[in-house]
């Protein structure tokens, strides 16, 4: 994978448990409607250990900033839309965005951007099939997939 090429092996550790971690995440939401609050604390903890393994004041800072204003961007979604955007898709997004942000302002944005593509699309396609608004659909697994995007192509 490029990743491996261009990022030390210290710093592919826990950008592949994220992985894993989005992967199972991904499933149970789809499945569940749920993210389990112990699988997003672990994604946290590995966004934590990505700054820590960057070893440098710019990602402890570009993450923090990151994680804080992603919180609060998603969280206020939450609450304000409890219907469609729960509070488990805020708490995986500021989870990843540790990671996304301890990588670089690049990749944290490209996280956003990607995750509200994949979650556009994935509306459109259940406006399409169903035909009806009333169909509920998972958006985790869109914010994983955009966060793993931008990861790899950063």
């Amino acid at each position: 994978m490029a990743i491996a090429n261009r990022v030390p092996f210290a710093l592919c550790v826990p950008i592949w448990g994220v992985a894993l971690c989005g992967v199972v995440l991904s499933v149970i939401d789809y499945e569940h409607r749920r993210l389990p609050n112990q699988l997003v604390l672990i994604v946290g903890s590995l966004g934590l250990l990505t700054v820590v393994t960057r070893c440098s004041v710019d990602a402890f800072l570009s993450s923090a900033v990151a994680a804080t204003s992603t919180a609060l961007a998603f969280g206020t979604v939450a609450l304000a839309s409890q219907r469609s955007f729960g509070t488990g898709d805020a708490k995986i997004a500021a989870s990843l965005a540790l990671t996304t942000g301890a990588l670089g302002w690049s990749t944290w944005l490209q996280s956003l951007l990607f995750a509200a593509l994949f979650n556009a699309v994935a509306a459109v396609v259940i406006l399409a099939v169903y035909r009806s608004g009333s169909r509920k659909f998972a958006a985790g697994p869109g914010i994983i997939a955009g966060a793993l995007l931008a990861i790899c192509l950063n």
